[in-house]
Formats: C-alpha cells, sequence, structure tokens
C-alpha cells in the first residue's frame, strides 16, 4: 500500500486528503476511493465522476493505470467554455 497525497483543484481545492491505496491502479478506482471519503450530498461527488487525476507528467482518466511510487495526485475537475 502506498500513502497517496490528493489535492483538488479549481472548483475542487477545497478537497486534501491522503489515501492508502495499493498501486498500480486505474484511475477509477482511485476516484471510487476518493468519493467513498466524501459526503454524499456534496456537490463535489458529481464533480469527481467527470474529474481527471493528474501528476507533473501525466494526465489520468478512469482506464488510465496510475503507476506504483506516485506519491502526489491533483484532482482536475472538467473545464468548460474557452
Amino acid at each position: 500500500m502506498s500513502r497517496v497525497e490528493i489535492i483538488g483543484f479549481a472548483s475542487l481545492r477545497d478537497l486534501r486528503l491522503e489515501l492508502e491505496l495499493d498501486l498500480p491502479q486505474v484511475a477509477g478506482v482511485v476516484k471510487e476511493a476518493i468519493a467513498a471519503r466524501l459526503d454524499p450530498a456534496s456537490p463535489q461527488v458529481a464533480l469527481l465522476a467527470r474529474a481527471a487525476l493528474g501528476t507533473d507528467t501525466a494526465i489520468y482518466r478512469d482506464d488510465d493505470p496510475i503507476p506504483a511510487g506516485t506519491v502526489q495526485l491533483a484532482l482536475l475537475p472538467p473545464v468548460s467554455g474557452g
């Protein structure tokens, strides 16, 4: 198990937590672990469903594997507009 810090950005900026994760793991499973720590009534849950995870060098969508050794992930909400 790896300790991974999750840091939210933009509309998810209030979200900051640490998770114990079994990496490598696909991003969708990591997002499920994040959702399990949130209040189900929170508007963040709806944003999380469409969010991506990222590091300094990569962006991970639901089916993308997050590699072992990852210690920090950015939670990036969906964007609209230009």
